[in-house]
């Protein structure tokens, strides 16, 4: 026993800090992506995987083409790199517990990367305040009030690229720092490439390289002249070490513009996130921006002020008077670099990063305001000392407070629920009526407990024993361990948090996103019974769309929010009157997987790009009539060129005068989905027909209680809860 405890104590407070809080944000991550730029860098990661391509396949929301008419992300390539090697897991993991869709594990798997990267920045930013001095319970209380009590806590559980953004920001702070107290040219090399790595992965954020640039000069000037070097000397020392921080800047600046001329055919088209050239692209929204209203949003709005949403930064600005007395050239550096970051935001007319929880484009600063709060901690007296422990403990508690609401709530669902932006007042109501969005805590109907994954307790396991030994590192002061107990340590904490997700989550998964779809389902009686039907009712075509576990019931309360319009019943003699069913694929009844009694089912395999269909017999319909089409639609893995669909025709009863109206088009993955569409037939119309299958793809595609209704127009209009 006391072997392994003098063992244990050999563990550095870095392994504690990493594993901690990767646990932690192991507890809140989504596992999957909702957002449209998000979604295209993970496409780029896995056709880079799939196919050694940079292609993707064009979706609904976004189809940028280039080079030989195909379509590419818009986006750096940055944080597609990174993602690609989590893909790959995915990929392995998905041959032992295959999935319906293969993209749920995939995502899950990629869903890990920003964790990790969170949980290195927290390590990071320790390691940042021991470089300059801080104690190691200073340099502690930093790094784990950032980890939990600021922005960074519920951007460790998205896909976006900010916790990225902000590891290798306060990387290049760390290393120039590293180099300006050991001037070792290996630390430029380093410095360079964090700031080079940044421009790949967003190239406005490049604007850190002149800001570094300049400081590695004063840095070389300074130090050769208290080394009392001749002005030539210095100046051939000056030009060596430029060239030693800016050749991996401009390698990755140079692989940059040719992954966007593989794509466009030129240089510098998507080199900011657009097709166009970056440079107009920037002056245009400098003119469409509104810098004072941004600022005052930024700063000191309900919605989102970076102090509200990361309270122990409001210490930045008292702190950096302090630590510019110990430290200008630091100050200055530290100082210029969070003003240009707050500039290139003011200076966009999205400031406010649309719906995302709070101050989305700040997020990559906030370890910049933490840094030099840790000279609060070190003052002379002792009095002032617990002063300024108090406060900050207060600000972080109250930060914690905050991050609950965007650790455990979707910022999506504020816009795809009530179409509001994503705020805490808002993210507050969902939460207390049930909308959590979470892999291990669910709610269950019929029960007025959460459902609780297994997997929870091994993670609060882990956070407990590394967060009491983190304790005992700060009792002693200990900053630092050995290399082989902390390396252990590390690899026996991940393998066990890996048996367990394995286990619970990755095996079943399935059976988890069910339980997701579940709280969707409770959460939308809880806001039914509270009177808000239009929420309730999008909620029950979630948790339908996510495969609830409790179909009839979403579907009866969706019959009754979303009813069919009053009118005459026009029969459908048969769906089969005509088809086209290539060898290879299927179109068949399907009773098993249903939702109104009797449903058919299109089928074609994986790689399969074909055209399977089917068309009704002739519907006898009247002119200048309004009718309206009703049914349910299901898609799983649809994921060629093409799409799923439905749709109807019509004529004059002699193949002249005709139209067709879509209906539904479906790719991707959906579960039960209702459909009302209301037309009016032409003035020669006579019959219609209605149309459905794959076009140009493969994968499953189900319609179910097909109905059509003649629409009587005398009666009283039907309501909905909302639009």
């Amino acid at each position: 026993m006391k072997s392994l405890l003098a063992w244990a104590k050999q563990i550095s407070p870095n392994a504690l800090l990493l594993v901690f809080f990767f646990a932690l944000y192991l507890f809140t991550m989504s596992g999957s992506i909702r957002f449209g730029d998000e979604s295209e860098k993970y496409r780029v990661a896995q056709s880079i995987v799939e196919r050694g391509d940079l292609a993707i396949r064009p979706t609904v929301m976004r189809s940028n083409i280039g080079v030989g008419g195909r379509s590419y992300s818009s986006y750096e390539l940055g944080q597609t790199l990174l993602e690609v090697p989590f893909y790959l897991i995915g990929k392995i993991a998905l041959r032992f517990f295959p999935t319906p869709d293969p993209n749920w594990l995939t995502e899950l798997f990629v869903g890990l990367l920003n964790p990790l990267i969170t949980a290195l920045t927290v390590v990071l930013l320790f390691q940042t305040g021991r470089l300059l001095g801080y104690r190691t319970r200073t340099a502690l209380a930093l790094a784990g009030a950032f980890g939990f009590a600021t922005i960074a806590f519920p951007y460790s559980r998205s896909f976006t690229r900010e916790p990225l953004l902000s590891l290798l920001i306060l990387f290049s702070i760390y290393a120039v720092f590293q180099f300006e107290q050991s001037y070792k040219a290996r630390w430029l090399l380093v410095t360079g490439s964090a700031t080079g790595y940044l421009a790949f992965s967003k190239l406005i954020h490049g604007v850190v390289i002149p800001i570094l640039l300049v400081y590695i000069v004063w840095v070389i000037v300074q130090t050769q002249r208290r080394a009392g070097i001749k002005p030539r000397a210095i100046g051939l020392a000056v030009l060596r070490g430029l060239v030693v921080f800016l050749l991996p800047a401009i390698l990755f600046l140079v692989a940059q513009s040719v992954y966007a001329f593989a794509r466009y055919s030129s240089p510098v088209a998507g080199l900011g996130g657009i097709k166009t050239d970056p440079a107009s692209w920037v002056w245009m929204l400098i003119g469409l921006s509104e810098p004072l209203t941004a600022t005052w949003g930024l700063l000191f709005s309900a919605d989102k002020s970076l102090w509200l949403y990361s309270p122990p930064t409001i210490l930045f600005g008292i702190a950096l008077v302090y630590w510019w007395r110990q430290s200008p050239r630091q100050t200055a550096l530290l100082l210029v670099l969070v003003l240009v970051e707050f500039l290139s935001v003011i200076l966009r007319p999205d400031w406010d990063g649309g719906t995302w929880w709070g101050p989305r484009y700040l997020v990559q600063i906030t370890p910049l305001l933490m840094l030099p709060i840790g000279i609060l901690f070190e003052s002379a007296t002792r009095r002032a000392r617990a002063i300024w422990i108090s406060v900050f403990g207060g600000l972080s508690a109250m930060g914690l407070g905050v991050q609950i609401f965007g650790a455990f709530t979707n910022e999506r669902d504020a816009l795809d629920l009530a179409g509001q932006m994503s705020t805490l007042t808002v993210q507050f109501n969902y939460l207390s009526h049930g909308v959590v969005d979470s892999l291990l805590i669910n709610w269950a109907p019929g029960s007025s407990l959460p459902q609780v994954n297994p997997f929870t307790f091994v993670l609060l396991g882990v956070l407990g024993l590394s967060g009491a030994m983190l304790i005992g590192r700060s009792t002693r002061n200990q900053a630092t361990g050995a290399v082989w107990p902390s390396a252990l340590f590390v690899l026996f904490m991940g393998f066990v948090q890996a048996v367990g997700l394995i286990v619970w989550i990755v095996a079943p998964y399935p059976q988890v996103l069910a339980a997701k779809a579940n709280t969707r389902l409770v959460a939308a009686g809880n806001f039914l019974a509270a009177g808000n039907q239009c929420v309730a009712m999008r909620l029950y075509l979630d948790a339908l769309d996510q495969n609830t576990t409790d179909q009839p019931q979403a579907a009866n309360q969706i019959a009754v929010l979303l009813p069919r319009a009053a009118g005459k019943d026009i029969p459908i003699d048969g769906l089969r009157g005509w088809e086209n069913i290539p060898a290879g694929t299927l179109v068949t009844d399907d009773n098993v997987t249903s939702i109104a009694g009797a449903a058919m089912r299109f089928s074609a395999p994986q790689g399969m790009d074909t055209d399977v269909s089917v068309a009704s017999r002739p519907i006898g319909v009247k002119p200048n009539q309004t009718y309206e089409l009703s049914g349910w639609t299901r898609g799983l893995a649809l994921y060629g060129t093409g799409y799923a669909s439905l749709a109807l025709y019509e004529d004059n009863g002699n193949w002249g005068a005709s139209r067709t109206t879509p209906i539904v088009g479906l790719e991707e993955t959906s579960g039960w989905q209702p459909f009302h569409v209301r037309f009016t037939t032409l003035p020669t119309s006579r019959r219609v027909f209605i149309n459905a299958g794959l076009y140009r793809t493969f994968g499953t595609f189900w319609i179910d209680g097909i109905q059509l209704i003649q629409v009587d127009l005398n009666a009283p209009p039907v309501v909905t809860p909302c639009k």
